[in-house]
């Protein structure tokens, strides 16, 4: 006769050795990108509280302070003091109105009507903002203001980020290739969305307007960025109507082809692609008023841009300009294992990445975004990751070492445990995850960015 009781209390034996032996594997990667942990354990061994005092978060100087001091650039000038409205954070400017300071980007929302272009804005970031959230509602809120029309870039095939409300993406023969997918990635022949697509010989991307949010059903323009080796035919056809044909020549520079029209949806076509030809993404927009180009990148830290060719980010600097570019970057650099130490090595790597921005994009605008809350378990509950402060503190070190400006986005949601209150409220702003938020929470935070922006205008 078997024992019964014995079978179950060893096979319960197993089960809990087994989790404790998952509990204290480590940190799990795949495809080059790291997993979030998960404490399988948690309802018996909390995450134990964290010395306060451990890895203090850095003092940062006042953005006055430093601009005021900034003698290597005769053009600077001393910070002017910004009443701050009711409920509003605004932006520190590092720049003291030198090259790479706020500046840059009002004076071309000024004078938009002169520029022959609409005014744009590069949103670079991880997946905290993958799909167009967050950016789809700034988006609306700058064209409410400042015109504009269209949603502006979408990548030429599918992607992490072709899921998106903002955009209807169908594509046939792009072949995708992504910097966060290492093992078949080329970085010289990536564009700026460190993205690329090889196309066969009859390729195809069809891109429509919808009414997720306020004026990006239609716009004037569409224009498909490119690199080639070889001669090259394309041809557009707006609203299901007549084909248009471009022959270009092949060319070891970034190329675009545009066309106008009242265009609610157009499909852009290659009819005999050879070796050597690269699609990067296709446009809708307006001829005036605000575009902003959501370059999400899931995994992404936002070290992978200085591997950006510097003649690739100079071509699109010339055909495709930028008045504003924000780095929004953090989610995958935080985490309660990381120390001082490792925040500062990130910090050094983010700066050189700015400066070469700064050198391919010389007449922008940039605006470094921080880290938003990211809670985790501890003993008391859900609560703020700890030494997330330190990692903002650092990312707001990154625009004052590179003399650009910062918006911190931790303290204008609320501050600690505000992922958590948003990931709570009814309806929620945020998922369960505590790190990631929903439209609505992005509708929340975008209303604080372009808060600060039209402020500091």
């Amino acid at each position: 006769m078997q024992n019964k009781p014995a079978q179950t209390f060893v096979l319960v034996a197993m089960v809990v050795a087994i989790l404790i032996y998952m509990h204290f594997l480590p940190q799990i990667s795949v495809a080059g990108n790291e997993l979030r942990p998960v404490n399988l354990l948690s309802d018996v061994i909390p995450e134990q509280e964290k010395d306060a005092q451990e890895d203090e978060a850095p003092m940062v100087p006042p953005a006055a302070s430093l601009a005021a001091g900034k003698q290597e650039n005769q053009n600077a000038r001393p910070m002017k003091k910004t009443p701050q409205p009711a409920g509003t954070f605004l932006i520190e400017d590092y720049s003291g109105g030198a090259q790479g300071g706020m500046e840059r980007f009002y004076h071309a929302l000024r004078n938009s009507r002169s520029l022959n272009r609409p005014v744009r804005i590069a949103y670079f970031g991880d997946s905290f903002v993958e799909g167009d959230i967050l950016t789809c509602d700034l988006r609306e809120m700058l064209q409410d203001r400042f015109g504009g029309m269209g949603a502006g870039w979408v990548d030429c095939g599918h992607t992490s980020n072709s899921n998106r409300g903002t955009a209807k993406v169908t594509s046939n023969g792009m072949v995708s290739y992504a910097v966060m997918n290492r093992s078949t990635f080329n970085k010289n022949l990536q564009g700026i969305s460190e993205r690329y697509f090889v196309p066969s010989r009859s390729a195809w991307v069809n891109i429509s307007g919808t009414s997720f949010r306020k004026h990006i059903a239609q716009g004037e323009r569409s224009e498909i960025y490119f690199k080639t080796r070889s001669p090259l035919t394309l041809t557009a056809s707006l609203n299901g109507g007549k084909e248009e044909t471009f022959r270009m020549e092949g060319s070891g520079k970034v190329q675009s082809a545009m066309v106008k029209g009242n265009i609610k949806k157009v499909k852009w076509a290659v009819n005999d692609a050879k070796e050597g030809t690269c699609f990067y993404g296709a446009t809708i927009e307006g001829g005036h008023g605000i575009t902003l180009d959501n370059f999400s990148m899931r995994g992404s830290s936002g070290i992978t841009l200085k591997g950006i060719p510097d003649n690739t980010l100079a071509d699109f600097a010339e055909i495709r300009p930028y008045d504003l570019i924000i780095l929004h970057f953090g989610l995958n650099v935080a985490s309660s294992k990381n120390t001082k130490a490792y925040y500062e090595h990130y910090k050094k790597q983010m700066v050189n990445v700015i400066n070469k921005m700064k050198r391919s994009f010389p007449h922008a605008a940039f605006l470094v975004v921080s880290i938003s809350d990211k809670d985790e378990r501890t003993q008391s509950g859900i609560s703020t990751m700890h030494g997330l402060e330190t990692l903002v503190a650092y990312q707001n070190m990154m625009a004052a070492e590179t003399h650009t400006a910062f918006f911190n986005l931790y303290k204008a949601m609320g501050g600690k445990n505000s992922m958590k209150a948003m990931a709570e409220s009814q309806p929620p702003k945020a998922n369960r995850d505590y790190t990631h938020i929903n439209y609505r929470g992005g509708k929340f935070l975008a209303k604080k960015i372009y808060d600060a922006i039209v402020a500091g205008y």
